[in-house]
């Protein structure tokens, strides 16, 4: 058996999560989320937790 070690993805210094993402959707802090998301996940958050 072989194991890849598989580095997280990061931007701007953040490591990309789905705990991070959460967190933030949390506190309607949707500048990081466009940051650390495609834009059409961004869009999709934004349009169904954005309120």
């Amino acid at each position: 058996m072989n194991v890849d070690i598989i580095d997280r993805i990061s931007t701007n210094g953040r490591i990309i999560s789905a705990s991070t993402v959460r967190a933030c959707l949390k506190n309607k802090d949707f500048e990081i989320i466009k940051e650390l998301v495609p834009t059409p996940t961004y869009v999709f958050l934004k349009e169904n937790y954005g309120n």
